[in-house]
């Protein structure tokens, strides 16, 4: 077999982790580890097949029959407990021993103090990327190192995380480097403001960010149409958290507008009903004349918001 050169290498690798969208996990799994080197005829039946079975096996945190045993002791309690896996991990026995992430013994996994912020619901995001791409997970996925999370489940954080105004600030503090990317490291998303919200406020752009999450999973005919509105509906209630005395000396009161609106909760709703009535709240909301379309129209006279939004500069 011809050895592949670098730039094939990663090719095959790219490949390999896309399956993981498109096939069976565990038959993804082991093409990306074969791709890798890793490769045995071998396999492990764990009871549960789950996470949890895994974790429960290997997690540096429960006590084991050979825990606090010598390393040779303690290698022959695992390959007795458990000949099969010893028997599966004896090709990679080296590689196993050299690699960094380990418990006490190169079998187990390392202790892990955050491990059950992975199970709750989250937000999280790239390592890189050209612009703010903060997600929210509600299916308890658990991440690799090209990804982080912040272990809040909140709609609210969210949207002023993925707003305007926050993609034009992130880029003055972060660095860019090829390709027009950012790193989305602790060192500079720890530098975002998060604006003080009363809690009517953080009501609205959580039902709001709640809008745009169900069409991003279940789009309709218009979806372009509805989120591009609701997005822009929310970077102006955003604008109005940042800069209250220059929205208001003109008269956009946005918050007031969308409370007299009375947006639905859509948790209350039946979930089959939900993009109905995220549909007829655009159309009501989009009307002419209606309050909240009309602030919306006039948000292009404030000058903080020209300049973010790339219509005007400081002095004009």
């Amino acid at each position: 077999m011809t050895a592949m050169n670098s730039l094939e290498k990663r090719q095959t690798i790219a490949t390999a982790l896309q399956a993981f969208a498109t096939r069976p996990l565990q038959e993804a799994a082991l093409t990306l580890l074969a791709t890798l080197g890793y490769a045995s005829d071998k396999h492990i039946d764990l009871t549960p097949a789950t996470a949890e079975g895994f974790l429960t096996t290997f997690g540096q945190n429960k006590k084991h029959p050979w825990s606090g045993k010598s390393e040779a002791e303690a290698e022959k309690v695992f390959a007795k407990k458990y000949p099969a896996i010893y028997d599966h991990f004896k090709p990679m026995r080296q590689a196993m021993i050299k690699r960094c992430d380990q418990g006490k013994y190169f079998w187990e996994l390392r202790a892990c103090a955050y491990w059950l912020e992975f199970e709750q619901t989250k937000i999280i995001y790239p390592d890189i990327a050209q612009r703010c791409e903060f997600a929210f997970d509600q299916n308890q996925f658990y991440l690799d190192c090209t990804l982080f999370l912040i272990p809040e489940g909140s709609l609210y954080l969210v949207g002023i995380l993925n707003s305007s105004i926050v993609r034009w600030f992130f880029p003055q503090i972060c660095p860019t480097i090829r390709g027009g990317f950012m790193r989305f490291k602790s060192l500079y998303v720890g530098q975002i403001p998060i604006p003080t919200a009363s809690i009517n406020q953080k009501e609205a752009i959580t039902k709001i960010s709640h809008h745009l999450l169900m069409l991003n999973r279940a789009p309709v005919p218009n979806s372009s149409e509805i989120s591009n509105y609701f997005e822009h509906l929310l970077n102006g209630l955003v604008y109005e958290l940042f800069f209250p005395d220059e929205l208001q000396a003109q008269k956009l009161t946005l918050f007031k507008h969308v409370e007299n609106a009375n947006l639905p909760v859509l948790d209350s709703i039946p979930e089959n009903q939900r993009l109905a009535i995220v549909q007829e709240t655009f159309e009501r909301l989009n009307e002419p004349n209606q309050p909240v379309q009309e602030c919306l129209y006039s948000l292009g006279s404030v000058e903080s918001v020209r300049i973010i939004e790339g219509d005007g500069r400081t002095g004009e």
